[in-house]
């Protein structure tokens, strides 16, 4: 393999050499995603099955696997079929897995702007909990030693990325004071950075910050959902510059729970994405992998065994258990495989198109870079990406999507109180491109936020979460 990859590399024989290269890899994509989703289907009915069959619901919670149950057996069938044309079947299973991704990704969608709106008022409520407890700033306290302390921590490090994401993370829990001019002043050069990149970059970005503040909270179509909407409307009706101690001590109590149930949930969802996406890498690289390895033989007697415990009355899983020791150690192996060979394929599709094109190979390749972002961690990956995302971002696109940004901003800022606000304001700017110049210009903006807040609560709060963000 490494000859081929070598050989690539320097554009020697590219007809024979990308197609035996691509069919070696995707052997490997093939055994390595059949052995995970063997031990991993094997997992899922353990979990399932314990307390003599009655799976664990947290509280006010949703079974959010069982739902979706009866489709992933159905396709686990589809997978284990024999005798059927390899390239339909191969369209068809990743068809019907894409459709229920798809599904999947719409609901973490949901859980995922939920969270963040929650994470926003826990950190609304975190500024007014000194006010019901008794506290004080650290002893011998100053605003210019502890802006000096939090400027020595950012540049400890001396990569840029690493500082880069400190000042991200010391921004997002100082006491901001912004006006709402200089606010949307520093979010237009946040963005303005996109300019002339691609448009998937600019998306992206601009989703993330907008789950981060709150803007994209669905209104419709809550089925599954409705006791978190409940919960928000609860927040959405609180004063938190007047809340009450009662209210303080319901409305965390109520995060708490809230927290619980969304990384519930959320593990539930990723239980199974992930073996959907192995499905997707077997049933995609089926037409190209000709292996017959004891492994994938081990493999499929599992996926059988499985199946069968539930969805019918046997409930033994003997046979898996006597496959399951021909699996030991090669996920890793296979693992290690994919990981020292797999990065030519992005230098292949971007350096030899025409090559790919010319000796038919288009699809072929397409399908591996697929599969390395499914194998990647980013599990509700959308492989589906936008049409227009590669081309460039200019100014005409640039001003559209900042004109949606804002006035969802306005909007929001008119719907909800000051505090919130605030916490909106701190929470987008901490996940802005870094806008300052120099150091001094980020000294004096930790500084200027420290010194002019009033709030003895909200200082109190920010002091001792930096602290522990510092020591």
């Amino acid at each position: 393999m490494r000859k081929l990859v070598k050989e690539i590399s320097q554009g020697k024989n590219p007809q024979t050499n990308l197609s035996r290269y691509a069919q070696r890899l995707m052997g490997w994509y093939h055994e390595y995603a059949y052995v995970r989703l063997a031990m991993n289907y094997y997992g899922l009915y353990e979990i399932r099955a314990e307390e003599d069959a009655e799976y664990e619901i947290p509280i006010g919670g949703h079974d959010v696997v069982g739902a979706y149950l009866e489709k992933f057996h159905g396709i686990i069938g589809n997978l284990l079929a024999k005798g059927e044309n390899v390239q339909e079947k191969s369209a068809a299973g990743m068809e019907k897995v894409q459709a229920l991704r798809g599904s999947i990704i719409e609901k973490m969608e949901v859980l995922t702007a939920y969270t963040d709106i929650f994470n926003l008022y826990e950190h609304v409520l975190n500024r007014v909990e000194y006010r019901f407890k008794d506290g004080e700033l650290p002893e011998g306290y100053s605003d210019e030693d502890f802006c000096r302390k939090l400027m020595k921590y950012i540049v400890r490090d001396e990569e840029s990325a690493v500082i880069n994401s400190k000042i991200g993370e010391i921004i997002g829990e100082l006491p901001v004071r912004l006006t709402k001019q200089k606010f949307f002043e520093l979010l237009d050069t946040g963005i303005s950075v996109y300019l002339g990149t691609d448009r998937q970059g600019l998306n992206d970005f601009l989703y993330r910050i907008r789950t981060s503040a709150g803007l994209d909270v669905p209104q419709t179509d809550l089925s599954g959902f409705e006791d978190l909407a409940l919960a928000y409307d609860e927040f959405k009706k609180c004063d938190f510059a007047n809340i009450t101690k009662e209210d303080y001590e319901n409305l965390s109590k109520m995060i708490v729970r809230l927290s619980e149930y969304l990384s519930e949930m959320a593990n539930q969802y990723m239980l199974l994405m992930e073996q959907l996406n192995d499905a997707y890498i077997i049933f995609s690289s089926e037409p190209y992998a000709f292996l017959d390895a004891k492994e994938i033989s081990a493999c499929t007697k599992i996926l059988e065994n499985v199946r069968s415990a539930f969805t019918t009355d046997e409930k033994s899983l003997d046979e898996a258990n006597d496959m399951l020791i021909f699996l030991e150690g090669v996920q890793e192996e296979l693992y290690e495989k994919i990981s020292a060979y797999a990065y030519i394929v992005d230098d292949v599709c971007s350096g030899q198109k025409e090559n790919l094109i010319k000796y038919q190979l288009v699809d072929c390749y397409k399908r591996l870079t697929d599969m390395a972002s499914l194998t990647s961690g980013s599990i509700f990956i959308n492989l589906e990406k936008e049409a227009d995302g590669e081309l460039p971002v200019d100014e005409v696109y640039l001003a559209e999507k900042k004109a949606i940004l804002y006035k969802d901003l306005e909007t929001f800022f008119k719907a909800n109180c000051r505090m919130v606000n605030r916490s909106v304001m701190t929470t987008m700017i901490a996940g802005l491109p870094v806008f300052f110049q120099n150091l001094t210009q980020l000294q004096d903006f930790i500084y200027t936020s420290l010194e002019q807040c009033r709030d003895k609560a909200e200082k109190i709060a920010c002091v001792e979460v930096l602290n522990g963000i510092t020591e």
